[in-house]
């Protein structure tokens, strides 16, 4: 997979990603997954993939909430420049916060014409109510509970062993004795 994109002719990490399910016309978990493995694994400045993190990941909802790829700026008044981390203790909730505001976010936008959806996107502030403030998206970024895109793999993208009591062979179960 890694020779059908080359990394150091794109701007950005979505523009390859938009490439590589253009290409292959999947959406599944497995192929981002696949493609972010394989930016990790050319090389490490080739790419900026290594400073982010994984602040929100949703799978197993009951209804799809992004049809298809939406980007929008939002213009803010503060400098987010200079955004200290998020507290350890506040992570998680603000972390949850974001994810819900964004499930909610991509909900709304499923069923929309192209020019609605276009008329969303351009003024999006006004629609959305419980958009995230960029100073809380910002924050969340460089903590260290926040994992990165690297960890969040290895853990999300490894395959999960799980030995069953009732799988288990020898040593036999303590329970189980011997009738005389």
């Amino acid at each position: 997979m890694s020779d059908s994109y080359d990394t150091a002719s794109r701007d950005s990490l979505l523009n390859v990603v938009l490439d590589k399910l253009q290409k292959s016309g999947k959406a599944k978990t497995s192929v981002i997954m696949s493609i972010l493995r394989d930016m990790l694994a050319a090389g490490p400045q080739e790419h900026r993939l290594a400073e982010a993190r994984v602040v929100a990941s949703t799978e197993d909802i009951p209804m799809r909430c992004f049809g298809a790829w939406h980007a929008a700026f939002i213009n803010t008044a503060t400098n987010t420049d200079n955004i200290d981390a998020a507290d350890s203790t506040t992570i998680v909730k603000s972390a949850s916060e974001l994810n819900a505001s964004m499930r909610k976010l991509g909900g709304s936008l499923t069923d929309l014409t192209e020019s609605e959806l276009k008329r969303r996107l351009a003024a999006m502030d006004q629609y959305c109510e419980d958009l995230p403030a960029p100073e809380l998206l910002m924050s969340l970024v460089p903590a260290e509970d926040a994992p990165t895109v690297e960890e969040f793999l290895d853990i999300f993208d490894a395959p999960v062993t799980v030995e069953l009591d009732s799988e288990k062979v020898w040593p036999m179960p303590s329970m189980l004795k011997a009738w005389n």
